[in-house]
């Protein structure tokens, strides 16, 4: 069993050991063990069924094997063509011309609308941008000296793929809890930061955060982790609504 705690959308996870008939009723007990968040003792639920393939939603089952079966039927013919008639894998530079001229135009708006500098727009997902991100501000370290730094500090209301990326690139993850509103608790980011100042190397931040909270003290946090030695990677996957507040570089600066 999946749970979605709404409106916060907070992720939870557990299992039903029973079949459930309809209109039974469960009671579900949560246990915080690991932040200051307050559910205020009662949420609404949403409950998804799943067993290794479908529990018993039987249309789903059909559906999962229908799909997946002409994917397979899709992969198995391309796979075929192109072994009869190979093809060249990437257009010639003559004829990628327009391509490479809207990839500038997209740079030069983006760095129009964030305020940085320059822009890359490698690689395209959002998890591998993640660890893009924390492998330039480890090489940044690196290039002063600071290679201790390897300590990576994130809140509960991050994207769950950033303790992840930072697991990837051999960081210590350290996380810190949220507040009763679903801000980031500043107070437990302090003492993180300080606990691990001399090995500080960065905050990975989601701003909106998943609870949809614009974080009232991003400034002072950015300024907490960088007076501790470490940098901010701010998640962009909520970008176009942090954008109708202010640009990404006067949250970071």
């Amino acid at each position: 069993m999946r749970t979605a705690a709404l409106p916060t959308f907070r992720k939870l996870y557990g299992r039903i050991e029973v079949g459930l008939k309809e209109n039974d009723t469960i009671t579900v007990v949560l246990e915080n063990n690991y932040n200051t968040y307050s559910f205020g003792g009662k949420k609404k639920l949403v409950l998804s069924t799943t067993s290794w393939l479908s529990g018993k939603n039987d249309f789903l089952g059909i559906a999962y094997i229908s799909i997946g079966g002409v994917c397979f039927f899709l992969f198995t013919l391309f796979t075929v063509v192109y072994l009869v008639k190979p093809r060249v894998r990437f257009a010639p530079t003559e004829q990628a011309l327009g391509y490479q001229e809207m990839f500038k135009d997209l740079g030069e708006l983006l760095c129009t609308i964030t305020g940085f500098d320059s822009f890359s727009l490698q690689p395209n997902a959002g998890a591998a941008g993640e660890y893009a991100g924390l492998m330039v501000i480890r090489a940044y370290h690196l290039s002063r000296g600071d290679g201790r730094r390897n300590v990576c500090i994130i809140p509960v209301s991050a994207h769950g793929t950033n303790p992840a990326s930072a697991a990837m690139c051999g960081m210590k993850i350290v996380s810190v809890g949220t507040d009763s509103k679903g801000n980031i608790n500043i107070e437990d980011v302090r003492k993180a930061a300080e606990a691990h100042k001399n090995d500080l190397s960065a905050l990975m931040v989601t701003y909106p955060s998943t609870h949809g909270v614009y974080e009232e003290g991003i400034d002072e946090i950015c300024k907490i982790i960088h007076d501790n030695g470490g940098q901010v990677y701010m998640d962009g996957a909520n970008m176009n609504a942090q954008e109708t507040r202010r640009s990404v570089v006067f949250v970071l600066e």
